[in-house]
């Protein structure tokens, strides 16, 4: 009987359900025309629906209007011929740096609907122009823009002037930065992709200490899966070497054929991986594209300041920047200033902690190594102060390294004025430029050879009072002097894990800093 009822009831609510109103779905348009259909979309009652957002919809309606809201990309109901063309381009934009995702059109060529596709194309043609010239990302930081409002009227226009060119995606590149810096790098890594999937296989190599045999083995099948080795030199030890040791060179490490902990991380990127070290450096390319004639350009990551003038590098200088712990900082200046055997105020960071433990296990340390200690503006005898009181905490005092063969700054500094007190410098322990990873101040950057460049420097510099020549006579006088740069030249430090040069080799930096991993997530939206 129980069960009966509960049957009763259930056909009860059924057949009010069927007797309810049921809510009335809009009409499907599909039927439409597509130029009617346009017509709609950009009218006052848009009655049509896109799967995707459009985030240029004003710049959108003003170049449909260019064209009476007819379409660009469709002729007698069929895709024209530059319209796939576009969509192959756009089916590759990991050739720029640029994630797929970020286009609708590689999700929406997949359907059947003239309209989701004409303006899934329209759509992605403006956001990767918007892309090329600007990047995806607000200037230094890790929001998404979608800001064109300085762009409105030129690209509408650019497109309606040109949509039925055979070579039309080759002019949307126009809108990339024409620096060698840019084009250096997309085009190595395109070469890099016509040899490589672009694949997110990884492999797992244990440290040699804990298995030699199995990290050796695992390197030589991941340097066949990246294609330094085939299927002839697999087996051949001494091309297993050779490999090795030309991969590890290729990632600014040295090919020593030991696979220690930077090996390793090498070892372990994927392609994909280095896709998204790709795209960080080719974002951040797009945040400096007005380049002044002649400028300096430090790439952290590389360990390497060079000097541009006319679009061609004039010099080239190794550099040592800051440990992990004292990093050197990105900024933008103006080299203003070279010091010829400069005094160092050592900061409190460094004499409340480095400069006090030396001197604790040595009571001559700070004589020896041509410290001067001041309290209140006046120098303290060295002989009156116990080390043993002082800490980080506790620490009354300013200490300055006086000019001299012995001074951490060398006998020459580069000055341009920055909120982080950093420059560049000459430095007395030369023999670390012979090493690969050269992460080791406390945050100034350390040159290689900076007599050479200070002598380039007072040789180009107009009407400058110095003569080259003279630099080395001043030298000889090793006394502290200032010799200001009549031009300044501009100069941008930057934190790079990719560059590439004129012959299309390309070289991956390990992310030492960590800094790429924020621009990666916003780039590819990983949580």
């Amino acid at each position: 009987m129980k069960h009966y009822q509960i049957f009763i009831v259930w056909i009860g609510l059924f057949v009010l359900s069927c007797q309810s109103p049921q809510k009335e779905e809009a009409p499907s348009l599909t039927h439409l025309p597509l130029n009617d259909r346009l017509e709609r979309i950009f009218g006052e009652n848009k009655e049509e629906k896109l799967n995707f957002e459009l985030k240029f919809s004003k710049e959108i309606q003003q170049l449909y209007t260019l064209n009476s809201n007819k379409s660009y990309w469709f002729q007698d109901d069929s895709l024209s011929p530059v319209a796939f063309q576009l969509i192959h381009f756009f089916d590759s934009t990991e050739y720029y740096g640029l994630p797929k995702h970020l286009y609708p059109i590689n999700i929406e060529k997949q359907g059947k609907d003239p309209l989701q596709i004409e303006l899934a194309l329209t759509e992605s043609l403006f956001r990767i122009i918007k892309h090329f010239q600007f990047g995806v990302l607000d200037s230094g930081t890790t929001n998404i823009s979608w800001n064109l409002s300085h762009l409105s009227d030129s690209i509408p226009l650019f497109v309606r002037n040109n949509f039925k060119d055979s070579l039309f995606h080759y002019k949307i590149r126009s809108f990339e930065p024409q620096s060698f810096h840019y084009q250096w790098v997309v085009r190595s890594w395109k070469n890099h992709l016509l040899k490589n999937n672009l694949d997110s296989t990884r492999f797992t190599v244990p440290p040699m200490k804990k298995d030699s045999l199995k990290a050796y083995q695992i390197a030589r099948e991941i340097l066949l899966h990246k294609k330094y080795l085939d299927s002839v030199s697999y087996a051949k030890d001494s091309l297993f070497l050779l490999a090795l040791e030309k991969y590890q060179e290729d990632h600014n490490l040295k090919g020593d054929h030991v696979i220690g902990s930077n090996t390793i991380v090498a070892l372990e990127k994927s392609n994909w991986d280095k896709f998204e070290q790709v795209a960080v450096v080719l974002e951040k390319l797009k945040w400096t594209r007005d380049l002044p004639e002649k400028y300096f350009r430090v790439n952290i990551g590389e360990q390497k300041l060079i000097l541009v003038d006319s679009n061609r590098i004039i010099r080239e200088h190794r550099i040592i920047v800051g440990h992990f712990d004292t990093q050197t900082p990105e900024l933008q200046s103006k080299m203003n200033r070279i010091i010829l055997y400069p005094y160092w105020n050592v900061p409190h960071s460094i004499s409340s902690k480095e400069l006090v433990y030396g001197a604790r296990r040595d009571t001559g340390y700070m004589r020896k190594n041509n410290y001067k200690v001041f309290r209140n503006k006046e120098e303290v005898d060295l002989s009156t102060i116990d080390w043993k009181k002082y800490s980080k905490d506790k620490f009354p005092f300013r200490i300055r390294q006086e000019p001299g063969p012995k001074n951490s700054l060398g006998l020459i500094k580069f000055q341009f004025p920055n909120k982080h007190s950093v420059y560049i410098h000459d430095t007395p322990t030369k023999w670390l430029f012979k090493t690969k990873m050269r992460y080791y101040s406390h945050g100034c950057m350390r040159l290689e050879n900076p007599r050479d460049l200070a002598h380039y420097l007072i040789a180009t510099d107009p009407k400058n009072r110095f003569i080259a020549d003279s630099l080395d006579v001043e030298l000889e006088k090793a006394k502290n002097q200032s010799i200001p740069l009549k031009q300044s030249i501009p100069i941008f430090i930057e934190y790079r894990t990719v560059n590439a040069d004129s012959t299309g080799k390309i070289s991956f930096y390990n992310d030492y800093y960590g800094r790429d991993q924020a621009i990666i997530r916003a780039l590819f939206q990983k949580p």
